[in-house]
């Protein structure tokens, strides 16, 4: 079996896969103060409600960005955690890719939007190939919202993570060109991160542990205090 995590926003999943690419369980919290704290209880309650002990685990994927900073670190750090305690494969998974593929395209090109805030969104364009697989258009991007036309030029299926903020803006500024997926798909959910994991598994393909680590794109939001701490002695 293969576990897989997508902590890329301020959502977070994580899913059970079978080695043939079923869906065992999968699990999405997108709420809650803090609630990455509750991504190793949710494995737990995954593991125990597919009948699955960690032993069982043969690879464990992560989603590695564009996403949240904090995020990305905690999904990333608990698929290493795995990999390193279990001796199992580690694979990262670019966040737009595996969202592309959830998309459920067959045919028509597929924008991939992440709120990155500052009026920004982390971007992807992909093509299904017909037989499954998804092929980038373009290298992953942050860019300014008055910008998103530019990825509408063709007639293409739009995902977020977020339906309600984002829809209505990408239907004003691109117009009839975007058609959004179904509203339930607008969140970056882990299944699709273990279904292409799965696909480098059986090509024997793995990440090294050591050198792996989150596509960030941007600079974090959080800056150094410029004024010096004082001693209180």
């Amino acid at each position: 079996m293969l576990l897989a995590f997508n902590s890329s926003t301020f959502q977070f999943s994580t899913a059970l896969l079978e080695r043939d690419g079923s869906l065992a369980g999968e699990i999405f919290v997108s709420r809650g103060k803090g609630h990455f704290g509750g991504l190793m209880p949710a494995v737990q309650f995954l593991l125990t409600s597919c009948g699955s002990v960690p032993a069982e685990i043969e690879a464990v994927a992560a989603a590695i960005g564009p996403g949240s900073f904090t995020g990305l670190r905690t999904g990333l750090s608990a698929a290493k955690g795995f990999s390193h305690a279990l001796g199992i494969p580690i694979f990262g998974i670019p966040t737009l890719h595996a969202m592309a593929l959830q998309s459920g395209s067959r045919d028509l090109p597929v924008v991939v939007l992440i709120d990155s805030r500052r009026n920004e969104f982390f971007a992807g364009r992909f093509l299904p190939d017909g037989s499954g697989e998804i092929k980038r258009l373009m290298e992953d991007t942050c860019l300014p919202a008055e910008k998103l036309p530019s990825l509408f030029e063709v007639e293409s299926i739009v995902l977020g993570n977020d339906f309600s903020r984002q829809w209505p803006l990408v239907s004003r500024l691109a117009g009839q060109n975007a058609i959004p997926a179904p509203r339930h798909l607008w969140k970056p959910g882990a299944a699709c991160v273990g279904d292409l994991a799965l696909k480098r598994l059986d090509k024997g393909d793995p990440d090294d542990p050591d050198l792996l680590s989150p596509i960030y794109l941007r600079p974090p939001d959080i800056r150094p205090n410029p004024y010096p701490v004082r001693s209180q002695a």
